[in-house]
């Protein structure tokens, strides 16, 4: 396989039943420097991070961002943990996190 194929390969993603917001949502796996991102938030600023991780992950079927990054505050204060944990426990082993630990 030729690097230009490599380049063009789609990210690996997962359905995740959220009933509570009537459907199926899908969790994607972040590219390398997403995750650097990601971590480098957490670094600076854990109190979010299971809806730090929910806003760059989640995605429609056609593998568009369902939030922004500026929505993180916004979606861990009005949604409740169960929602996002449910989100987290797909999310993390997609992108190589313990789902065990906290977020």
């Amino acid at each position: 396989m030729d690097k230009e194929k490599i380049f063009s390969l789609p990210l690996p993603r997962k359905p995740v039943e959220l009933p509570e917001w009537d459907g199926t949502f899908y969790v994607r796996s972040l590219t390398a420097a997403e995750m650097d991102e990601f971590a480098a938030a957490m670094d600076s600023d854990d109190r979010h991070g299971r809806a730090a991780l929910a806003v760059r992950v989640l995605v429609d079927e056609q593998g568009e961002r369902l939030f922004a990054d500026e929505d993180v505050e916004r979606l861990s204060t009005t949604q409740s943990f169960s929602t996002l944990q449910k989100i987290w426990e797909v999310a993390a082993p997609l992108n190589g996190l313990d789902a065990g630990k906290n977020g």
